[in-house]
């Protein structure tokens, strides 16, 4: 276990947590286009009415 030992497994985990951090970015986006239908549909709902 050397110096290149250590700064790969610091790239793998840099690497492990720009995924993690992808995947909260592209559920947080979902989330947002889910949220935005919800309210179109609330408010074609309220407008039919």
């Amino acid at each position: 276990m050397g110096v290149l030992g250590v700064i790969e497994r610091h790239f793998l985990s840099v690497k492990r947590s720009m995924c993690a951090a992808q995947i909260i970015c592209e559920l947080s986006k979902l989330a947002l286009i889910d949220g935005l239908l919800m309210r179109c549909r609330c408010l074609y709902n309220a407008a039919r009415y």
